[in-house]
């Protein structure tokens, strides 16, 4: 399977693509290095193309490389979630499942790339369009992460929804911690 179809599957068929990627083996099932590796090529292409106007291969690689906590703090978000509503179902399965329903976040980014090299006045649309992609990819990414739980991992109904609650806890609570950690949030609020 190539490295955007099953994101692409699970954009427009969230339910019965979690259920194909679960059932998937050999080269065809996703793997969590290549589901955090397309994640970091996309957000270091987007900050490339945002920062300089088109795609500069070391500032893809360098800022690929600063936001490599995004999939740590989705892992253990994820982590997190699962030991709580499944236990037994092993990690590297689960984040290699999750990573594959980034779509909506990938999408996001670079339609606020899209915008930032397009638009003639980029300051102005980017102020408009970057609530509406953000808004539109966390809903959807909840549903897919509650289709993840619930089609590809086979848990009830109430236990897909309290894993969706629990990996929305633990990533408000670790993104927070995590700045405040590096010393980033604190000269917002000791002024």
């Amino acid at each position: 399977m190539s490295p955007l179809a099953a994101p692409a599957l699970l954009l427009a068929r969230p339910f019965s693509g979690y259920a194909a990627l679960a059932r998937a083996e050999g080269g065809d099932a996703p793997t969590a290095r290549g589901g955090a590796l397309r994640i970091l090529f996309v957000l270091g292409a987007v900050v490339s193309i945002t920062a300089t106007g088109r795609l500069a291969p070391l500032e893809a690689v360098i800022a690929a490389g600063s936001f490599a906590y995004v999939p740590i703090v989705q892992a253990l978000a994820l982590a997190f979630a699962l030991r709580v509503v499944a236990p037994k179902v092993p990690l590297s399965r689960a984040l290699a499942l999750h990573f594959a329903g980034a779509g909506p976040w990938l999408l996001a980014l670079l339609g606020v790339a899209a915008v930032a090299l397009l638009a003639p006045r980029p300051a102005p649309a980017l102020f408009t369009a970057v609530p509406i992609l953000a808004v539109a990819a966390w809903a959807w990414g909840n549903v897919l992460t509650f289709a993840l739980f619930r089609s590809a991992l086979g848990l009830s109904r109430a236990r897909s929804a309290a894993g969706v609650a629990l990996h929305l806890v633990g990533i408000n609570v670790i993104v927070p911690a995590y700045f405040l950690a590096f010393g980033q949030l604190a000269p917002l609020f000791l002024r």
